[in-house]
């Protein structure tokens, strides 16, 4: 539906929504409405549909299998619910679009850790401009357990002082319809620029986004490093249909460059972490750490 219509009709598909199962008894309650987003949130295809939002208010877990919605009486079915289990006090966002999406993500899982081994140098003019390529050989690169960088007690690896440092981690993806989001967490000091199988996915405090900085390009300003202060990581949430077109079954690999300012700053950091929301129940990659907040909100699309 249209926006215009999806305005005028919200009202009606509240009252539409149909529950087939009565033992609900008001426990999943329409929590919010949107009639007119245009900048809040964006759907699974970067739109901004109108949306609204249930909510489990009970104590105990409902499956809204079966249960659907419309905003048209003569097709009163037109959004049917799959199975999805709202937990007590978990809200779901369902989205008035053109499409019908009924996956949304079941579980988050961590196929990159920062602390485990990594591919790194030091920045060089001597460095391969190919390095953040999937088909760039890494073998004469040094190995060692992330984090990187120096000055702050936070690294693994010290390196010498300097402009930048480059880090790669291949990985492995056996089925890439099982992931549905992608988030990027960032602890960096200053500014960096992050790659999957070569093309920018995220970039913080450097140069121009589409642009790979030099080995000795600096950060625009000054970006402290946060986990050794105790304080949560930087997220940069990937868009599917971006992180879609470039994952491949089988080997990938995640390149991050980390510049400093100024060149002989006492400090610089680089400590990436990598999380997929996943399809479907089961365990591919590493479970997420205690910290990690997985993100409050998954929605669906209705026609």
């Amino acid at each position: 539906m249209s926006k215009i219509q999806c305005a005028k009709n919200l009202c009606f598909l509240i009252l539409t929504w149909l529950f087939s199962n009565l033992n609900l008894y008001g426990q999943v309650v329409i929590n919010e409405i949107c009639p007119a987003n245009v900048s809040i949130i964006a759907n699974s295809e970067g739109e901004f549909d109108d949306w609204f939002e249930l909510h489990n208010s009970g104590a105990s877990a409902v499956n809204l299998n079966g249960y659907s919605l419309t905003d048209d009486s003569t097709k009163p079915l037109q959004f049917t619910f799959p199975s999805y289990t709202l937990e007590a006090g978990q809200k779901v966002i369902v989205f008035a679009s053109d499409n019908s999406n009924k996956i949304i993500v079941d579980h988050w899982e961590m196929p990159i850790n920062a602390g485990g081994y990594w591919r790194y140098a030091a920045g060089s003019s001597s460095i391969d401009t190919n390095w953040r390529n999937l088909s760039f050989n890494e073998t004469s690169w040094s190995l060692g357990q992330g984090g990187f960088g120096f000055g702050d007690s936070d690294d693994n690896v010290i390196i010498p002082v300097g402009a930048s440092v480059m880090v790669r981690k291949s990985f492995n993806i056996p089925d890439t319809s099982q992931i549905l989001k992608t988030v990027l967490l960032m602890d960096y000091d200053d500014g960096f620029v992050a790659y999957l199988n070569g093309v920018e996915i995220a970039r913080a405090n450097i140069g121009t986004v589409g642009f790979r900085p030099s080995w000795d390009a600096l950060a625009t300003n000054s970006h402290e490093a946060r986990s050794y202060r105790g304080l949560a990581l930087d997220s940069f949430y990937i868009s599917p249909s971006v992180f879609k077109s470039l994952i491949k079954p089988g080997t990938n690999v995640l390149a991050i460059e980390v510049h400093n300012t100024p060149a002989n700053s006492d400090d610089l950091s680089v400590i990436p972490y990598l999380y997929f929301g996943m399809r479907s129940p089961g365990s591919t990659f590493i479970p997420i750490p205690f910290w990690f907040q997985v993100p409050i909100k998954e929605y669906f699309n209705s026609k």
